[in-house]
Parts: structure tokens; C-alpha cells; sequence
């Protein structure tokens, strides 16, 4: 008795396939009969990713573009966006910036809801797509990470995003993060560098919908931050769960932490509402080298952080240097 994949029922053949990606899918099964084309047809998550390897081959399959839903772009391959109508999902590393100027055209990618874009170092920005991304033009975008730009430039013409829920960016000025407020109403979860400037002196409404945030603080960053974070924070009252990222580069620094109050003052004034409270407390490779001689700093500042939160809201101090002097 012989058997072969068509004996197979149309679930479990689905799948299989939700395994491959679109040039495998194109190269195994397409045109082989009716039943499999129309399989291939009704696949939801058809995945390609567009490499030097296989960009010389994508014409043997182009007539499949139309299906695939998740497309991502390697380094330095640009390509014609108005072939995939369908994506739902793209993500884009360091590609050129041709490629980045086709995604400002009205009529491309109308069905994509989740956007991730890698910039290489000093890549042009480009404020046509930001527009876009921040004035609907992408009707569906439900989450976005705009990684490795510099500082993202504003326009005063943004409009808003309604559908836009999940934002990552890095670097920003004051005025690009009240235009982000304004322009994505509906935001729920935020995660950016802080801004160095001053958050006081900017008239900036409140966001209600923001529950999640993570906010990173560079290391060239002074360490009494906490006004700073304090405005930031009277922006997002109604923050649930709220992530800190501080970078410390050397050993004199971390004494600082071993009397420090965690925030706890400004969350329980900016915060009522707050349910989980995280702490990453990342070092320098020259500090982790001395993880000997700082173990009993660690275990105070470890303590301290669990006796000050005091089991208010579930609090976590995150120290990975903690577990490898355990």
C-alpha cells in the first residue's frame, strides 16, 4: 500500500504548511493539482524572507507575491513594494533608503498592521513615512518599532492613528513625544528612550489609554533622574505595568543605588493605578568583571528594593549580575 501527502486531509496539510515559507510553498506545491493551489490560495500566514541569497529567484514566483501576508527585507536588498497587496506584517533591516520612500506612496500596503524598521547608523530619516505612519496612512497599523534612528524629526501637519496600539521608538525630542501622544490616541504600550529635555515646560495632555511602558535610560545619562521621570510619568497616570532600563558603567555608581528609593514616592503619587513594577539594572562589561567584589553591594541594594515596595503591586528588581555572583 502506497501513501503520499494528498492523502491527507486539508487540516493537517494547512498545517504543514504554516511551516514553510512562500519560495519553499512556490517550489514543493504550486500548480501541482487543483486541490493544492486552492490550499495554498487559503493560507492566512504565508511568510517570505527576501535575502541576497534568493533575490535573483524571486521572479520564478511572483505571480505568488499577492498571497504572502509576513515579508521581511535583509540588509541592503530593495525591492518593489506594489507586488505584495496583502501584507500584514514587515519587517525591514537596514535597507536602503529607496525602499523606505516607496512605503510614502498612498496605495502601498494597505492592509498592514504590524511594522518593524531597523535604520542603519546615520540613515537618513525619512519624515515622509513617519507622516504616514502618524496620519493613518497605514489605516490598520496596530504596532510599530521605529529602531536605530537618530533623533525622529515632527511635522506639525499629523494628523492621528487611531488603530495604532504598540510603539517602540528610541530616541526623541520633547516635541516629537507630544506629537506622538496626540497622534495615537489609542496607544496602549510604549517603550522609548526618555527624553533629555525638560517634560515641565512642554503643555502636554495627559494619556489615559497608555497602560504599559518601557523606558530605557541611556548610559551616558546623569543619575538623579527622578524629576525627570516624575513629569514623564504625570503624562501616563493610568500606567498598569511600568518597566525602567538604567545602564550603570562604573563601580562608584552603584553605591548610589544602595539608598535610593526605587521611584517608589513618585509611583505612589504619579501611579495609583499601577499593578506591576519592573527594575532592569543592566552594568558594564568592566563592572561584571569585578562581580567578586561588589556581591555584598548587591545583595543591600536587592533587599532594600524588595523592603521599599513592600509588596504594594507586584515589584521586581532585575539584576543580571545578582544571578551570576548567587
Amino acid at each position: 500500500m502506497t501513501s503520499n501527502i494528498e492523502c491527507l486531509p486539508n487540516e493537517i496539510l494547512i498545517d504543514v504548511f504554516e511551516y514553510l515559507d512562500a519560495q519553499s510553498l512556490f517550489n514543493a506545491f504550486y500548480k501541482l493539482n487543483y486541490r493544492l493551489n486552492n490550499l495554498l490560495y487559503s493560507l492566512t500566514s504565508i511568510s517570505l524572507t527576501i535575502s541576497k541569497k534568493n533575490t535573483n529567484r524571486l521572479d520564478h514566483f511572483q505571480e505568488f507575491f499577492a498571497f504572502i501576508n509576513k515579508l521581511t527585507i535583509e540588509p541592503t536588498i530593495n525591492i518593489n513594494f506594489d507586488r505584495f497587496i496583502k501584507i500584514r506584517c514587515l519587517s525591514l533591516t537596514y535597507v536602503p533608503n529607496e525602499a523606505l520612500i516607496q512605503l510614502q506612496h498612498i496605495d502601498i500596503l494597505p492592509c498592514l498592521e504590524h511594522l518593524l524598521i531597523v535604520y542603519r547608523v546615520n540613515q537618513v530619516s525619512t519624515p515622509g513615512l513617519h507622516q504616514k505612519i502618524f496620519s493613518n496612512g497605514f489605516s490598520k497599523l496596530i504596532s510599530c518599532q521605529l529602531l536605530g534612528l537618530g533623533t525622529m524629526e515632527t511635522a506639525d501637519n499629523w494628523t492621528q492613528s487611531p488603530s495604532l496600539r504598540i510603539l517602540h521608538v528610541r530616541t526623541i525630542n520633547l516635541l516629537v513625544y507630544k506629537a506622538i501622544l496626540s497622534a495615537c490616541p489609542n496607544l496602549y504600550f510604549l517603550r522609548l528612550n526618555i527624553p533629555k529635555d525638560n517634560l515641565s515646560s512642554l503643555d502636554v495632555e495627559p494619556h489615559l489609554n497608555i497602560k504599559r511602558m518601557i523606558l530605557k535610560i541611556p548610559l551616558h545619562y546623569y543619575l538623579e533622574t527622578d524629576d525627570m521621570i516624575s513629569d514623564f510619568l504625570s503624562i501616563t497616570p493610568n500606567l498598569e505595568q511600568f518597566c525602567i532600563q538604567r545602564f550603570i558603567w562604573d563601580i562608584d555608581s552603584i553605591l548610589f543605588f544602595v539608598d535610593y528609593d526605587w521611584l517608589a514616592k513618585i509611583i505612589h503619587i504619579r501611579l495609583r493605578l499601577l499593578r506591576r513594577f519592573v527594575f532592569k539594572l543592566y552594568f558594564s562589561t568592566f563592572i561584571k568583571r569585578k562581580k567578586s567584589s561588589i556581591k555584598s553591594i548587591l545583595n543591600r541594594i536587592d533587599e532594600h528594593f524588595k523592603e521599599i515596595h513592600n509588596k504594594q503591586y507586584e515589584s521586581r528588581l532585575i539584576v543580571p549580575l545578582t544571578e551570576l555572583c548567587s
